[in-house]
């Protein structure tokens, strides 16, 4: 059946008309479900960090609830010139932690690096946010090369990251080096610069806090 002129306007009319309903209540669902989430997200982004923090420094706990407890009663947090320092309180030995971020190889890397009082040696790494290519950068998130971190003695204020090694997981707490990862060489020299900011800025602020 053909449609005159007005009954094809009327009916044009009508579908535009039933186009923008459905998307103003698409986008009202959006609304309501994101504003329902977002106090969550916000704590599991607030929790994923209390991990990481406890993860750096070396502290264990066994599930959630205890890594929150745990963060309330022995970690104390200071913001100096705009970044976030975490030290252990009293009885615990002192250790000191800060939360870096910089460019990776294609995004954002995010992680906390800690170390000793007399800023000597590190006490570990724990990332936040990585994005790097799974198999090569991405590994990173390894434990083997995170455990490298564990006591590694800083040398100059840094540790320095050795490429092309046949048995990757430098063991030697005292030379100042870890492995890069193989293959990943853009993302080893990232975290690298990133890290040895880090560590600078650490040490500045805890001087110009007091801590």
């Amino acid at each position: 059946m053909k449609l005159n002129l007005l009954e094809y306007k009327d009916h044009k009319a009508y579908l535009v008309g039933f186009a923008v309903l459905v998307t103003f209540i698409f986008v009202l669902v959006l609304s309501f479900v994101n504003e329902l989430t977002k106090e969550q997200v916000k704590k599991n982004q607030e929790l994923f960090l209390i991990r990481a923090v406890l993860e750096s420094m070396q502290i264990p706990y066994q599930n959630d609830q205890e890594a929150l407890t745990i963060y309330r009663g022995r970690i104390g947090v200071k913001e100096v010139r705009g970044k976030r320092i975490f030290f252990t309180n009293p009885p615990e030995d002192k250790k000191y932690a800060i939360l870096f971020s910089g460019n990776g190889l294609w995004s954002i890397i995010q992680g906390i690096i800690g170390v000793d009082s007399q800023f000597e040696r590190l006490t570990g790494l724990a990332f936040v946010e990585q994005n790097e290519t799974p198999g090569l950068g991405g590994r990173i998130e390894e434990p083997w090369f995170k455990a490298q971190f564990q006591g590694e003695k800083l040398v100059n204020g840094t540790v320095v990251f050795r490429a092309g090694q046949a048995d990757p997981g430098d063991r030697d707490k005292d030379n100042g080096s870890v492995d890069a990862i193989t293959g990943a060489t853009s993302t080893s020299k990232s975290l690298e610069t990133i890290l040895k900011k880090a560590l600078k800025d650490l040490e500045e602020r805890v001087k110009e806090g007091g801590l």
